[in-house]
C-alpha cells in the first residue's frame, strides 16, 4: 500500500507542477486587447480563490503586468465571498467600495460578496444563461469585450444591485 500512495503522490505533484506553467492555460479570446484598452483608465487587480500558483501562472502568460495586485486565500488568510477579503483588495487600491467594481463569474462569491462588502459588481453569464433573481440585467456579461460598455453603465448608476435600478430583472 505505502508504494501505491507514493506513486499517487508522485502523480499528483506532477499534475500540481505541470497546471503551473502557460502551457496549460490561454487568456480568454479578446482578453490582452480588454485589459490593455481598461489599463488606461483603471486600476486593475485580481480577486481569486485560486491558490498560491497564480502568480505565476499569470507572469507566464505575461499577463501579470496588467494588474495592480493578485489577491489570493494563502494572501488573504480568507476568500471570497468574505467581506474581509474584498476589503482587503480595496486596500490594495485606496478606495471605497462605491468607486470599485469586482467582475467575476461566481454569483454567490463573486456577485452577492462584492455587493455584500459594498462594491460595485459585474456577473459574467453563460451564452444560454439568464441573469439570476435579484441580478440587474444591465450589470451582466457574456464576453469579456462587453466589460468595457458594463462599466461605463456602472459610472452612470448608483449602485449595481436590482433594488437601486427601475430596469432591474
Amino acid at each position: 500500500m505505502t508504494s501505491n500512495s507514493a506513486i499517487l503522490q508522485q502523480i499528483c505533484n506532477s499534475l500540481y507542477d505541470s497546471f503551473c506553467s502557460s502551457s496549460k492555460w490561454q487568456p480568454i479570446a479578446g482578453a490582452r486587447d480588454v485589459l490593455a484598452q481598461l489599463n488606461n483608465d483603471y486600476m486593475l487587480g485580481v480577486c481569486s480563490n485560486f491558490d498560491e500558483r497564480l502568480d505565476l501562472i499569470l507572469a507566464a502568460l505575461q499577463l501579470d503586468r496588467c494588474f495592480r495586485f493578485i489577491l489570493t486565500p494563502p494572501i488573504a488568510r480568507c476568500a471570497k465571498p468574505e467581506r474581509k477579503f474584498f476589503e482587503l483588495a480595496l486596500q490594495q487600491v485606496k478606495c471605497g467600495g462605491h468607486e470599485a467594481v469586482h467582475v467575476g463569474d461566481s454569483y454567490s462569491k463573486d456577485y452577492v460578496g462584492a455587493t455584500s462588502a459594498g462594491l460595485n459588481a459585474i456577473l459574467i453569464i453563460g451564452e444560454h444563461e439568464q441573469p439570476p433573481a435579484g441580478v440587474n440585467p444591465r450589470f451582466c456579461i457574456r464576453t469579456i469585450d462587453q466589460l468595457p460598455h458594463a462599466l461605463s453603465r456602472i459610472s452612470q448608476s448608483p449602485r449595481t444591485p436590482s433594488s437601486s435600478s427601475p430596469s432591474g430583472g
